[in-house]
């Protein structure tokens, strides 16, 4: 599974097949058609998780979800601008404001 941070507002967004965008739309990105490599824009980070360990950990939750567990924790890391599975696309056009448009 993977997360893209949006540098600019702070937004973590869940990246699925269809464009998201950040809270403030400087960023966006989604998975593309082979569900493992993901688009999104530049400047962004992009988080994996564990999936197997994030499985696990959910149903260390379920089993007891009152109290905590070592097994409610999973691992996570940020790719690097090398991953191949990760593409950075320049960042979508900021929309103006018809009441701030220049004359």
């Amino acid at each position: 599974m993977k997360l893209m941070v949006c540098r600019s507002c702070g937004d973590v967004i869940l990246m699925r097949p269809e464009p998201r965008s950040c809270w403030c739309g400087a960023s966006s990105g989604r998975y593309l058609d082979d569900r493992s490599t993901v688009e999104q824009s530049e400047g962004t980070l992009s988080i994996a998780l564990d999936n197997g360990g994030l499985r696990d950990a959910v149903a260390a939750f379920d089993s007891a979800p009152q109290g905590w567990h070592p097994l409610m924790m999973f691992r996570a890391f940020l790719n690097p601008l090398s991953e191949t599975d990760v593409r950075y696309v320049p960042r979508p056009a900021q929309e103006i404001p018809a009441a701030d448009a220049p004359a």
